[in-house]
């Protein structure tokens, strides 16, 4: 491999919304942590230099173990309260590398064309992550609810993870005063942010992020009836 490549799995959140004692990473899926299953997909299917795994504050020790399963070698650093946060504290782990794959630990369904086409896509364009467009009518409302007008769903995208983004241009992001960066939801958002294009590419109705209980039901659905496509 001659480009180098740094993985940072972003499994820092402690998950409020998904309504169970700990984190929901560590929620079991068939069998395995939520977290266990997402990073042996990623660790499969990408070629990589370097991995860091980023851990809510209190958890490093369990999230370390569920990564050390899998063999290699790897870091777990502590994230902040919010994402750009925890990938800012694995960036700076990481070290310098040509391409950084940036993926969250609860979607556990990663596939091996969606993490090529975003790397092929970032060495062109600097930046790439992986999005389905929507195909529901999209509304756009006022803060009391009503709707305000209804979006072209055409040019909506719904982004996922991975995103892939050339290291030189994530360091210069996250370099920034953290008053520019507090609030984004994803890196993409951030690189958007300094004026630099990002390429969307079409991700996979698998990737799908488990917020919920409802969530980790349809993941384990599709595990016991073999619907996980590589």
């Amino acid at each position: 491999m001659s480009l180098s490549v740094g993985l940072i799995l972003a499994a820092g959140g402690l998950g409020k919304r998904f309504g169970s004692l700990e984190p929901k990473q560590f929620a079991d899926l068939g069998g395995q942590t939520v977290l266990h299953r997402a990073a042996e997909r990623l660790l499969e299917r990408a070629e990589f230099n370097r991995l860091v795994v980023t851990a809510p504050r209190g958890f490093e020790g369990r999230t370390g173990f569920e990564v050390a399963r899998l063999g290699g070698q790897f870091t777990v650093v502590t994230g902040g309260e919010e994402r750009w946060q925890s990938v800012r504290y694995a960036l700076k782990s990481l070290g310098k590398v040509d391409l950084v794959i940036v993926h969250d630990a609860v979607r556990p369904f990663v596939t091996r064309k969606v993490l090529q086409d975003i790397t092929a896509a970032a060495l062109v364009n600097g930046a790439a992550v992986a999005a389905v467009q929507a195909t529901d009518t999209v509304k756009l409302a006022t803060r009391l609810t009503t709707v305000k007008m209804t979006v072209d769903r055409r040019r909506v995208w719904l982004v996922q993870t991975p995103q892939c983004f050339r290291y030189g241009l994530l360091r210069q992001v996250f370099d920034q005063d953290e008053e520019r960066l507090a609030g984004a939801t994803d890196d993409a958002q951030l690189v958007e942010g300094v004026g630099r294009p990002v390429k969307l590419i079409p991700g996979h109705k698998q990737l799908f992020k488990i917020t919920s209980p409802e969530d980790l039901r349809w993941a384990e659905l599709l595990l016991k009836n073999n619907l996980v496509v590589d």
